[in-house]
């Protein structure tokens, strides 16, 4: 009988990924992984003039406070969903959307 002594660790990252459609306490730290991303991809200002409603199938639904700060994102929306899904590693979010 021999023993594999070998071990193959797994970042934190990768698990939630690994379970992130399975779970829903996998949801929540992916909801959290996409805020800290959107916080470093649009700056304090425009992070705490928006709130995050939901990320569903690679949408990411957003509450703007302003017309302006809706049109900046509008704007970068391409530059922020590639700047976002290059944080987490993987390409969740294709679209943004307002409501």
């Amino acid at each position: 009988m021999s023993f594999n002594s070998k071990r193959n660790p797994k970042s934190i990252k990768s698990i939630i990924e690994d379970t992130a459609e399975h779970s829903a306490i996998s949801s929540i730290a992916l909801s959290k992984l996409v805020g800290d991303a959107w916080r470093l991809t649009v700056g304090d200002y425009i992070a705490s003039n928006t709130k995050i409603a939901q990320i569903n199938n690679g949408v990411l639904r957003i509450h703007a406070e302003s017309s302006t700060i809706r049109s900046e994102i509008i704007m970068r929306q391409n530059s922020i969903i590639t700047n976002i899904n290059n944080k987490l590693g993987k390409n969740i979010i294709k679209e943004i959307t307002f409501f």
